[in-house]
């Protein structure tokens, strides 16, 4: 079974992205996302997921400590790391960010890219 483990404080988000993922009925995949984000190290550690999907707009920098997690753990490197970021979002960490991501979503997302990228990494 696949698992995609979503970084995001966001409940609409996660709802969203949850629903969308649920819709391309791949009953594969386990989606695991954690209610509280000190969790977040410690559960992405313990999970070891297929894909990450992280929000940005996690708060106190999460986000990049999560990424840099994901980058230097070497049981978390096959993860395919997918970042959800605002198209007006041109800082320093952006930089830092295709470093280490594999890929950039920008929001709103498209629900049916989403559901191809997904598809695509899982072969289906």
């Amino acid at each position: 079974m696949k698992k995609i483990f979503i970084a995001s404080q966001e409940e609409k988000f996660k709802i969203l992205l949850s629903q969308t993922l649920n819709y391309s009925k791949n009953n594969n995949m386990e989606l695991i996302m954690p209610e509280n984000q000190e969790e977040f190290q410690y559960i992405i550690k313990r999970e070891v997921p297929d894909i990450v999907f992280i929000d940005v707009r996690l708060n106190s920098n999460l986000h990049i400590e999560l990424m840099e997690l994901l980058e230097k753990d070497e049981t978390l490197e096959h993860c395919y790391k997918i970042l959800f970021t605002e198209k007006f979002n041109y800082s320093k960490e952006r930089e830092l960010w295709q470093s280490i991501v594999d890929f950039c979503i920008y929001m709103p997302f498209d629900p049916e890219y989403i559901i191809q990228k997904t598809s695509t990494l899982f072969n289906i």
